[in-house]
Parts: structure tokens; sequence; C-alpha cells
């Protein structure tokens, strides 16, 4: 079974579990900061995939990081997950868990690519065309790029809009060989 699968069917079997416990909201952000340690934590992502370290070993690891700081229902889970040998798959299932709460929340994620940083008021204002143009929520994910030279790329549920002025001046420059082409320059 690929690994998305399996991400997939435990994120599905937590986000039940914390739907009948009535612990959504505490579960997804126990679930955010699991990725977002796992995220950035290399060491980890490996602890958790190494096959020679025991499980009761790395469960003390994650009892010491996360104690206090997660709810019962998600520690349970990551129990279970350590039981059932799958503890590599932490990573991968919380991002599936978010995508899954997002998805059932009418949350979307658009990635906003832009030359410089996003001025708060900009931000916004860009938030709420996103917002009234998808009809959902939306999480604003920034991406500076200053290949880009101006303007903006936007991804919305693989979706793009790219107004960013290297786009310009590539369609400039393709345009102006085709005009060449035909001119017989």
């Amino acid at each position: 079974m690929s690994n998305y699968r399996i991400n997939l069917r435990y994120a599905s079997a937590l986000y039940d579990f914390a739907v009948e416990k009535d612990q959504v909201e505490q579960t997804y952000n126990d679930v955010q900061l699991i990725a977002d340690i796992t995220n950035s934590s290399r060491e980890l992502r490996l602890l958790l995939k190494s096959p020679v370290i025991f499980s009761d070993k790395k469960l003390k690891v994650l009892h010491e990081l996360f104690k206090d700081k997660i709810g019962i229902v998600t520690y349970t889970f990551m129990s279970i997950l350590l039981k059932k040998r799958r503890e590599e798959n932490l990573h991968g299932i919380a991002n599936s868990f978010i995508d899954i709460y997002r998805r059932h929340k009418g949350i979307k994620v658009a990635q906003v690519t832009t030359a410089t940083p996003l001025d708060s008021a900009l931000k916004n204002q860009l938030i709420s065309i996103l917002k009234n143009q998808a009809n959902a929520e939306i999480i604003l994910e920034e991406i500076v790029d200053p290949s880009i030279l101006g303007g903006l790329i936007v991804k919305i549920e693989g979706v793009k809009f790219d107004d960013s002025i290297r786009k310009k001046i590539q369609s400039l420059q393709q345009e102006f060989n085709v005009n060449t082409y035909k001119k017989g320059f």
C-alpha cells in the first residue's frame, strides 16, 4: 500500500475519532503542531523512520516532545500509530489530516508568489478578493521570489494566475520572435 493511502487512511480515522470525541479543533491544533515540528526537525523524522530504535523509545521521545502540548485524542492516536509500526508516517498523516480538516471546513490554500513581501493591507485585500472568487475561507501562503521581477503569481487548487513581469517579458519575447520570423528577419 502506498504511503499516500496509508496517510489518508490513518488521517481519516483520526478525523472521525476527533469528531466522535467532539475534539476536532483541539486535534487540528495538535496535528498542526506535530506537522510544524516534524517539518522543521530532520532528526525527528529520521528517528521515526529508524528500524533500529524500538517503539517504546520513540514513544518516550514523542511523549517528551508533546507532553502538555497535545490532547488525549492525539496522544492516544500517536500511541496506536507506534503499536502499528506506522510512526514513520506521522508527518504524512499529519499533513493529510490538515487537508481533511480544511476540506470539511471549506478552507482553501492560496499560494502567492511575489518579488518582495506583501504588506498587510495588500495581503488583506488579496485574501478578500480570493475569498470572494473561491467562495471559501482562504489561507495565504506567501513565497518571495525576486526572479519574477514584479507582479504576482497566485495558485489555488491547481489553478495558476501568472501576472508577473517575468511572464509578461517572456510573452513579449515570444511575440517578437514570431513577428520577426513572419517578416523574414
